[in-house]
């Protein structure tokens, strides 16, 4: 934790107090129509209770080393100190303890905190942060790919032994760590092994540099935290079967449970008249089989079930697609009865894409971890859609695709899967290759 200065603390409470003031002017003077059980000295005791709520509570959760821009600090800073401010606030009511006011506790915090995410992008980083730049400690291409993208400047590398082919100065071996990080202050320690924490650089030495303000990260934190992607080949077994954060949350499932139910039930009811009308050209127009053509996948918890698409193909192996199937496919429609798996409770809107059952026990005997991705029920798009479906038709490995279902796993809530369908509504143009990509999964 970076130490701040008692100036800067003050001037945190002053502008807090000039952001409740702020509110409290317009609440007085530009709405003097809006109903108020408020006399001035009650609004002047309302704002200065909560202003110095809401600047103890800045205090404490502003830890200025994130690195993040305005409107992430604005939110989430906003979001707590409101959280608090109304705790207090419906227990103020709750005893009588006084006549409040809501609307002007709200805007009191809004203003305040936006002056104070300004001050802290604007003045912290000037006048009290030092340290800048990323220091990896052991270094891979994907390591240096990633620490590319802190929007820091790339010290360079300390390593057993200077690597053929890095575009990062050689500065020396890891042993000099404590004589690096003391002459160039950097902001961010990336570890690119967590077997060099401890054994080549020693686990004190990273706690103190921690301590003195440094991030420091390992590169599976790291290719978390900016790729949305679990960097499961660096990871141990027990990692990933013994630490509770790697594991799915039973709320979420649940939750998830319901909205996907109800959409999907919408959804289907919306397309029935689709369902029917492509059913009935496919018996009347096509060779004669079935209207469905079922794929065995596994999902939620290894459980075997059918995966639903209309026929395409026919019948006689020679793989030509049938009439009524080539302009299905034209419509994009082909893997509509989804969402009969969706209703189901077989398949979910959002999480890992559907594997047809062989592949998936080849795939986990040869990848460590990829029956964890069975934690969770599949889904019609998955987190890779967002970062790979731009690649459209190319081919991409299972290990990349089980990183992003692993991510999913542990972070899967309510806001991924928002986030993952708006990407889709907002880019229809990826619909045809996220449809093959989880069929191509599944065929």
């Amino acid at each position: 934790m970076v130490r701040i200065p008692l100036l800067f603390r003050i001037t945190d409470l002053v502008l807090a107090i000039l952001g409740f003031g702020v509110a409290a002017y317009v609440w007085v003077i530009m709405f003097p129509d809006l109903p108020v059980s408020l006399d001035r000295s009650n609004l002047v005791l309302n704002s200065a209770l909560f202003c110095f709520t809401f600047w103890i509570v800045i205090q404490v959760i502003a830890s200025r080393e994130s690195g993040k821009g305005w409107m992430s600090l604005f939110v989430e800073q906003a979001t707590i100190s409101l959280g608090v401010s109304f705790i207090l606030l419906a227990l103020l009511t709750y005893f009588s303890a006084g006549d409040y006011n809501p609307l002007l506790i709200s805007a009191g915090a809004l203003f305040s905190t936006a002056l104070l995410v300004t001050a802290e992008l604007l003045v912290y980083d000037r006048f009290i942060r030092k340290d800048t730049g990323v220091l990896l400690l052991g270094a891979d291409e994907a390591t240096e790919a990633l620490a590319g993208t802190l929007r820091e400047p790339m010290i360079g590398v300390l390593d057993a032994e200077e690597q053929k082919g890095s575009r990062l100065p050689y500065l020396g071996g890891l042993q000099a760590v404590d004589a690096v990080v003391s002459r160039t202050k950097p902001r961010y320690l990336v570890v690119s092994s967590r077997k060099l924490a401890g054994e080549s650089v020693p686990a004190h030495v990273l706690i103190r540099h921690r301590l003195k303000g440094a991030v420091v990260q390992d590169s599976v934190q790291l290719c978390e935290a900016l790729a949305r992607r679990i960097s499961h080949e660096r990871l141990d077994p027990a990692d990933i079967l013994l630490y509770p954060s790697l594991r799915a949350s039973r709320a979420a499932m649940a939750v998830q449970a319901i909205y996907t139910n109800l959409i999907g039930l919408a959804l289907l009811m919306l397309f029935t008249p689709v369902l029917a009308l492509a059913g009935l050209a496919s018996l009347l127009l096509s060779d004669r089989g079935p209207v469905f053509e079922k794929m065995e996948c596994l999902g939620f918890q290894m459980t075997p079930f059918f995966l639903l698409r209309f026929r395409t193909r026919k019948m006689d192996g020679s793989g030509q697609l049938t009439m009524i199937g080539s302009f299905l496919t034209k419509l994009r429609i082909v893997n509509l009865p989804h969402l009969i798996n969706i209703v189901r409770g077989e398949l979910a809107l959002c999480g890992p894409r559907p594997v047809r059952v062989d592949f998936a026990h080849r795939i986990v005997q040869s990848i460590p971890f990829y029956s964890h991705r069975f934690t969770v029920r599949p889904g019609l798009l998955g987190l890779d859609s967002i970062y790979l479906g731009l690649r459209g038709r190319r081919p991409v490995s299972e290990h990349l695709l089980l990183g992003y279902d692993l991510y999913y796993v542990k972070h899967g809530r309510m806001l991924l899967d928002l986030d993952i369908l708006l990407f889709r509504i907002l880019h229809p143009n990826l619909w045809t290759s996220g449809g093959q990509a989880v069929s191509e999964r599944a065929n």
